[in-house]
């Protein structure tokens, strides 16, 4: 269990950056307007990863530990990188908006309540 998601998860805070040794990630609570009502999600908002650390899965293991911890879905804004956008598809996020070939794209997860 990732502790510091599970403080954030359990905190009064709307945000924060969550730092690691290997990079940090910008995460949010949030509320987002989705079939006409507005549902809480956890938003990532924001991904560095220290190029030392790039392609060695370290990010995939914290987004295992979000995934398990997490009770709401899983929001991904802003995605400039292709082999990440491609990575999210794979596991079965959902495109919610798409602009042209690697730029600002948009996915969610929904996971089971």
């Amino acid at each position: 269990m990732d502790t510091k998601i599970k403080e954030f998860l359990e905190s009064k805070a709307n945000n924060t950056w969550l730092e690691y040794s290997w990079g940090r990630v910008y995460v949010r609570k949030s509320q987002r307007p989705m079939c006409d009502i507005y549902i809480t999600m956890f938003d990532i908002a924001s991904i560095e990863v220290l190029p030392q650390y790039r392609g060695m899965g370290y990010f995939t293991a914290w987004l295992d530990q979000v995934e398990q911890q997490v009770t709401m879905p899983i929001f991904v804004e802003n995605i400039f990188n292709g082999r990440l956008y491609q990575f999210l598809l794979d596991r079965h996020y959902t495109i919610m908006s798409d602009g042209p070939p690697w730029s600002v794209r948009t996915l969610t997860n929904y996971k089971p309540i």
